[in-house]
């Protein structure tokens, strides 16, 4: 799961892997739901909340294989929706249990770095990230241990995308290969 500020590289880094041939939930619209299966503890699941990406001139710039695919809906955003499975067809999968989480930030570097984030630090961004905390008080105490759940039961790290994946998106893969996170998040958080 990538999250973060608008403009920090989610829809960036999702493209960029699904290019490198991974699977995708959704773009900005996820719906979060602890499940839980018969005889063992709760888990928490991702959902699409829709299919379509939204993506700036710059994406689209950046994967121009998408360009054909895509539609300008928001005029006064500069934004274009594009269907992801136009293009990569049966990569988009309907439900995940997340074992990751990326808080993304985009950096003046050139390589990017992934950096092991604690289950509370996680647990702070998803706060930062989440407007319902604040909105809607009826739903902040079941939305909070949602989040706690995910935090606590999935690794997490900053994303700091530099130059390297801006201009090759699928280079992200590289850095994100389950081994290597668990051990580097086991060897430092």
């Amino acid at each position: 799961m990538f999250t973060g500020p608008p403009g920090s590289g989610k829809t960036s880094a999702v493209l960029g892997l699904i290019e490198a041939g991974w699977d995708y939930v959704s773009d900005d619209a996820l719906l979060v739901r602890q499940v839980p299966p018969p005889g063992a503890a709760a888990a928490v699941h991702l959902r699409a909340g829709r299919i379509l990406f939204s993506v700036t001139g710059a994406t689209l710039d950046r994967f121009p294989a998408l360009q054909p695919h895509a539609e300008r809906r928001w005029q006064r955003a500069g934004k274009w929706v594009v269907n992801p499975a136009m293009l990569w067809p049966q990569r988009q999968v309907l439900s995940v249990q997340p074992a990751f989480l990326f808080f993304c930030q985009l950096r003046e570097a050139e390589e990017t770095q992934v950096l092991p984030l604690a289950a509370t630090d996680a647990l702070s961004q998803l706060m930062v990230n989440s407007p319902w905390l604040a909105l809607d008080r009826e739903t902040a105490a079941a939305h909070l241990a949602t989040y706690r759940k995910l935090a606590e039961s999935c690794y997490s790290f900053t994303l700091l995308a530099g130059r390297d994946v801006w201009y090759e998106p699928s280079r992200l893969a590289a850095y994100l290969t389950a081994t290597d996170l668990v051990r580097l998040h086991c060897n430092h958080a």
